[in-house]
């Protein structure tokens, strides 16, 4: 007995499909979304950090140029050398100090207890009185 097959045209049976199929691409980017949006929150947000002590050696102190010591007390009494002074008030002998010397180095000594705005705050008179090197003092720990 005899069999005969016939063979259909491959031309007709495979067509090259001339559309994308976005489905694969819409599920990446939808997931990349869920994640951009869930860690987006996370980098704007400040976290709590356990701030390492660190033992440095002492600032050495120039003979001839003595660094300007500005204080603050627990109560916010401000003092510039041993000499207590007016928060309005020191703006102004700062900007006349440095006009003898802008390159003089400050030290800024504040009480632990303080709110860190009230410490920025003297840092900014500091700054606006014409002073660019700033220094904080601490306590090594023990």
């Amino acid at each position: 007995m005899a069999v005969s097959f016939k063979r259909k045209s491959s031309r007709r049976a495979y067509q090259p499909m001339s559309e994308i199929n976005i489905t694969p691409f819409v599920d990446v980017m939808l997931v990349l979304l869920i994640v951009f949006m869930v860690t987006a929150p996370m980098m704007s947000m400040g976290v709590p950090v356990d701030l390492p002590k660190v033992k440095t050696a002492p600032i050495k102190a120039n003979k001839h140029n003595e660094p300007l010591i500005i204080s603050i007390k627990k109560d916010g009494g401000i003092y510039m050398q041993k000499t207590r002074i007016k928060r309005k008030e020191l703006l102004d002998r700062l900007r006349k100090l440095s006009k003898k010397n802008a390159d003089l180095r400050v030290f800024l000594r504040a009480d632990k207890k303080l709110k860190y705005g009230t410490i920025m705050d003297v840092m900014g008179v500091i700054h606006r009185g014409g002073y660019k090197k700033v220094s904080l003092i601490t306590e090594i720990p023990r």
